[in-house]
Parts: structure tokens; sequence; C-alpha cells
């Protein structure tokens, strides 16, 4: 049992200088956590409930709903606090589009992730230069 309980300490604390080292390090909570395969299960099931000739980004279920609000946040969060900067934001149906794209070539990437890279498109897209996008 000690010996355990002492590896499981020198294992936190081997880890703990790796997170307070990294000024880039965060803590991802919530729905962001989720992958991007989970985000193409949901809009599959999701496109399965639209109306013939609904477009992509109508909202029929609540996983699908709740990720496009979580990427639409995080946008918006760009736009509150990132002033200095163009606004940003396209068409809906263009940023489930993105999503889409992006979370079929990376399927256990978290939705964070594709949420920051739709981010840094839109920027793109506005005219940010590479050297000006958020690290």
């Amino acid at each position: 049992m000690k010996k355990t309980c002492a590896f499981l300490v020198i294992t936190g604390l081997s880890s703990a200088p790796a997170l307070a080292d990294s000024a880039r390090q965060l803590m991802n909570v919530g729905i962001g956590t989720r992958t991007c395969a989970d985000f193409e299960d949901a809009y599959e099931e999701n496109k399965a409930g639209l109306a013939p000739g609904a477009p992509a980004s109508t909202i029929s279920t609540p996983l699908f709903g709740a990720l496009v609000s979580f990427a639409d946040g995080f946008i918006t969060g760009h736009n509150m606090y990132g002033r200095q900067a163009p606004m940003i934001g396209g068409t809906a149906s263009g940023r489930v589009r993105w999503l889409d794209n992006y979370c079929r070539a990376h399927p256990l990437a978290n939705f964070l992730q594709a949420s920051d890279g739709l981010t840094r498109e839109l920027m793109r897209d506005a005219g940010v230069p590479e050297d000006k996008l958020n690290p």
C-alpha cells in the first residue's frame, strides 16, 4: 500500500511541473471535451431528423444543438475579448460545414480543438495575418 501511495504521489508531482510550466495549458471542461467523432454522430443523427430541403445547420437534436452552441459561443468569446481583431462569424451553414470537414479529418480531436480551428479559419477569412492569430 505504501509503495502504491508513493508511486501515485511521485507520478502526480512529476506531472505537475508540466502543467505549471506551460502558460498555454488550459482546462477543457464540459461539452468541449467531446470528440469530433461525437460531433459527426450527432450531425448524422440531426440530418436524419430534418425535413427535406432544410439547411444542414438546422438543429433537430439536443447534442448537435449543444455542440453547435458551444462553437458559436467560442466565436462569440473571441468577438468579446479580441475586439482589436475584426469581428468574425460567417454563416451558420458555413460554420457547420467547416466543423463537419474538420471532424471527419480529425475524429479523435476534442470539440474544443475543432471550435478553435473554426475560429482561426474565420479570422483568416476576415484578413487577419497568420502571425496575428492567437497561439
